[in-house]
């Protein structure tokens, strides 16, 4: 009597193994056939472009047109220079000064340039109170409190002024900077 040859099993199935084994190598040799196949598809041009817009989906920008998305890639392609500092782009998986950048708003996620990627972190500094200083002048960010602080010296005399939102910080800064100017002249 024939014996499954990976589990000794009595019930042979077929090519000298039960039903089970038998499943299992099938099983594998498909997944195998399965996994080098999206390798090869994710080489194409076609690959290439569906996970470029599943990472920028994912870094958060956001459209739920795929006609939108078809028109953004296309200027991602025929874009050579930086939309703000005009220095010629490059492309690749190494991210440098010169690589290519999806820039976009973090608050809405909505695309708005193709820039360089020293453009790109500028931008986010300003935009995005992530780090503690806001790239703002005299505003600064406070990760404890989570709150925008404003901070000046008039005259010897500190001014210091705390607010929820930047927009806030940032219109009591420009506001108080002209009544400065005002009283000083």
């Amino acid at each position: 009597m024939m014996k499954c040859v990976v589990c000794g099993s009595s019930n042979i199935h077929a090519k000298e193994k039960c039903k089970s084994c038998y499943g299992k190598e099938l099983y594998y040799k498909r997944k195998e056939i399965v996994i080098q196949n999206c390798k090869e598809y994710r080489k194409t041009e076609k690959g290439i472009k569906i996970q470029k817009k599943h990472a920028w989906k994912k870094n958060g920008l956001v459209d739920s047109d795929d006609d939108n998305y078809e028109k953004i890639h296309q200027r991602y392609i025929d874009t050579t220079n930086c939309d703000l500092c005009n220095i010629k782009l490059t492309t690749g998986k190494k991210t440098t000064s010169t690589t290519k950048s999806m820039e976009h708003d973090h608050k809405t996620g909505l695309f708005r340039n193709i820039v360089c990627h020293k453009c790109n972190l500028k931008i986010r500094d300003i935009e995005t109170p992530c780090k503690s200083n806001t790239g703002i002048k005299n505003i600064t960010f406070t990760k404890r409190d989570k709150l925008y602080l404003y901070t000046k010296t008039n005259n010897g005399v500190i001014i210091q002024k705390s607010f929820k939102e930047l927009d806030d910080a940032i219109c009591y800064s420009v506001i108080n900077d002209m009544i400065i100017k005002l009283e000083s002249h």
